[in-house]
């Protein structure tokens, strides 16, 4: 009976150990997926800013290209 104790306790220690280490995955890849979608935000501005310059400079050069 005592046997049979140990080999339980020593399976839920186990498991217990199993599930702390999924959660501190888990809470990890929360983290790298914040920080994946703040990148994306970033490279969405970017991007934004650098289609209105494009516009912007679009603008001004083709009457001076018609003037040449």
């Amino acid at each position: 009976m005592t046997e049979q104790l140990e080999t339980q306790y020593e399976l839920h220690k186990t498991a217990a150990a199993r599930a702390r280490k999924a959660e501190v995955e888990a809470a990890e890849m929360r983290d790298r997926c914040r920080s994946a979608e703040g990148e994306l935000a970033a490279g969405d501005v970017l991007r934004d800013g650098f289609r209105s310059d494009k516009e912007r400079v679009g603008v001004f050069i083709l009457p001076v290209i018609d003037l040449l």
